[in-house]
């Protein structure tokens, strides 16, 4: 009996000290409990239609994500967005599986990109970025995306760390969401204005996640 008292002990030390280190390096030392799931993301948003797709356990693995769903929207035009989502727990200053090594690889290049704010009225919005690419074989896709704490969003390892930094020191640290948003168009203008109108009430659920 008294083996197990000094074997309990040691352990209730252990994590003692590792929850004093977190604490210096300003480390969150307790996770945050969310009360929301994606999986609660709206599939109807104005002329928009959601399909869910099914979302390979390898891929859910190797991200790393506390949740993610994989969905395909469709307005009444026809025009589709796929849309994946994620949700991270547990974070730090590098950004978590990157759209461009999503799909480097899967063979595509990035050709362009380009900085937007999802407002439409000509103020300013949040920051969201949008990649053009391209495979050995042709094909042109357009994605746009946004990783996002609460209603601040960023898309760079820089952007990533400023975030952080603000949050050093708190017991717990807010879910960070990943957004990205994919389709196929005739022109980048086309992409862009489509990808916007569903991005920007996808982020408007999205901020409110906790």
């Amino acid at each position: 009996m008294t083996i197990r008292v000094y074997v309990a002990a040691a352990i209730l030390l252990g994590i003692n000290l590792v929850a004093y280190a977190l604490k210096d390096r300003g480390m969150p030392t307790e996770r945050a409990s969310l009360e929301m799931k994606i999986q609660e993301l709206p599939r109807q948003f104005g002329s928009w239609t959601a399909e869910d797709r099914t979302l390979d356990p390898r891929v859910f693995k190797a991200i790393g994500a506390e949740m993610a769903i994989d969905r395909r929207y469709q307005d009444t035009k026809k025009n589709i967005v796929d849309l994946h989502t994620a949700v991270f727990t547990e974070y730090g200053v590098r950004i978590p599986h990157p759209p461009e090594m999503c799909y480097g690889g899967a063979g595509f290049r990035v050709t362009d990109t380009k900085t937007l704010d999802l407002r439409q009225d000509g103020s300013a919005g949040p920051p969201v970025q949008l990649l053009t690419l391209e495979n050995p074989q042709g094909q042109t896709i357009y994605c746009l995306y946004w990783y996002q704490i609460g209603d601040a969003t960023f898309f760079t390892g820089d952007g990533q760390r400023k975030q952080v930094r603000s949050l050093r020191g708190r017991t717990t640290w807010p879910p960070m969401i990943k957004v990205m948003l994919q389709t196929v168009a005739t022109t980048p203008t086309e992409a862009e204005e489509r990808l916007k109108a569903l991005a920007a009430p996808v982020f408007a659920w999205t901020k409110e996640f906790h």
